[in-house]
Formats: structure tokens, sequence, C-alpha cells
């Protein structure tokens, strides 16, 4: 009774955190240019129809790859800048997303990485249709780690999949086994 109980409080607090509007996820905490990097504002839609928000950022030489970044929950696209400036410079088109209820994309909720799955692919789709014919990484943190490892799992795009401490996140309809 008392683990029942503890697992009903904790997914209280845990909706509360994941429903809602949060201005503290939606801002930017630097741009491109504090990093030196140019960038370019592009928006695509998800697959069930929020409008996305990235930053296109081009390789400093001839690129090697293009890399979406997926940011961890309760940051945005400018908590990977980081991550873009080192990839950038060794030779890497970045495309920093902001995941569903993050940044400047649509949405009022977000999941523990399922949903997410949605938006890297709809990321994935965007650089594609650029016909650059150049291999694809993905490369999430945390949160964002999770949803690039569910979208690999569903395309065949995808020379590499680079995901920062993930953590634990079946999908709610995968993987239940029918009683006997």
């Amino acid at each position: 009774l008392a683990t029942a109980v503890a697992l009903i409080f904790a997914s209280g607090c845990m909706t509360g955190q994941a429903i809602g509007e949060h201005p503290e996820w939606r801002k930017l905490i630097a741009q491109p240019a504090d990093r030196g990097l140019s960038a370019e504002l592009v928006r695509f839609p998800s697959t069930d129809g929020l409008t996305l928000s990235a930053w296109w950022i081009t390789a400093s030489r001839d690129p090697r790859a293009d890399v979406v970044l997926a940011h961890g929950q309760g940051g945005n696209r400018s908590y990977m800048l980081g991550r873009a400036a080192f990839l950038v410079e060794a030779g890497y088109n970045v495309l920093a997303m902001d995941l569903r209820a993050h940044g400047d994309s649509d949405g009022r909720y977000m999941t523990t990485g399922y949903k997410e799955a949605d938006d890297v692919l709809a990321a994935i789709e965007y650089v594609d249709a650029a016909k650059h014919e150049r291999p694809i990484v993905l490369f999430g943190y945390s949160y964002g780690a999770v949803a690039v490892l569910h979208a690999a799992s569903r395309s065949n795009e995808l020379a590499a999949v680079i995901a920062d401490a993930p953590f634990l996140s079946p999908h709610p309809h995968r993987g239940r086994r029918s009683a006997p």
C-alpha cells in the first residue's frame, strides 16, 4: 500500500512538471553569436502538427555530416550551443532544435521522450529534405537522449546516434505482455 501511494504521489508530481506553461523552459540563455556562430532560425512541423523551432548552423568547412541536437528537460536549443560550437568547428552542420513545450516550439506538455521522438523524426525529415546527401547523426542529452533513441528505433536514415545521459523510458504502448 505504501508503494502504491508513493507511486501515485510521484506520478502526480511529475505530471505537474510535465503539463502547463513553464516560462523558464522557454527562455533562451544564449544566442549563436555568443559562441561566434552564424545561425538561421528555421521552423518545421512535427508529425502531430506542432510547429517546432531550431537553429540551422553551418560548419566552418566542408561538412562531414548533419547533426540534430536535442536538449534536456527544462532546457532548449540555447543550452546546446557549447556542443554546437564544438561540432561546427569539427566540420559538422548542426540543427539545434527545441523539443515540444520548450524554447520557441509549440506545445503545453512533455512526455518522457516518446512524443519528442516525433519531434526528432520531423527534424530528420527537415534535414533530409534539404537534399544535402550527407550522413545524419542524432545527438541528445538526457530527455533529448531518450527522444533520439526512440526516434532512432523508427528511422533508417541515420549514420549514428549519440545519447548522453539517457534514462529508462519505455514507450507506453510497446512491450506489454498479454495476460495468459
